[in-house]
């Protein structure tokens, strides 16, 4: 159901005239998954450079070889997001409002891997089981 042009704004008193005003459109917080595309070529191309025999730096081996663990992790939190997005996104005003301390809840978990996660954090198994309980 449309809101109404009434419903989309609100009115104001200003110089003594009423004035409208467009009502903001209400936020709805969505997160995504920052892992860049580009870092899979990279990954491929370090192992390829060490296959063929170049040095490559230590550090590059080691992130190569846990390629099936960052590419799971990925995997993993992007179904998180959609279906968290996807349920956020679906959500009617009146249903956000009644499941706000919920909703809340959820974002503080979720703010947890925006701020102390990143691909090479230890944890992130942990902080996708947290996520989905």
């Amino acid at each position: 159901m449309n809101p109404t042009p009434e419903e989309r704004v609100r009115w104001r008193k200003e110089d003594g005239k009423e004035v409208r005003v467009p009502k903001a459109k209400e936020t709805i917080q969505t997160y995504v998954v920052n892992f860049q595309p580009e870092l899979k070529v990279i990954i491929w191309e370090a192992k390829y450079l060490d296959w063929i025999g170049l040095d490559i730096p230590q550090t590059i081996i080691n992130i190569a070889l846990q390629e099936k663990e960052y590419f799971t992790h990925v995997d993993w939190l992007n179904q998180l997001l959609r279906e968290y997005n996807a349920a956020i996104g679906n959500l009617k005003k009146e249903e956000r409002s009644l499941l706000k301390k919920q909703i809340n809840e959820l974002n503080q978990v979720m703010d947890k891997g925006v701020n102390n996660h990143n691909w090479f954090s230890l944890s992130i198994n942990a902080f996708i089981r947290e996520c989905w309980s």
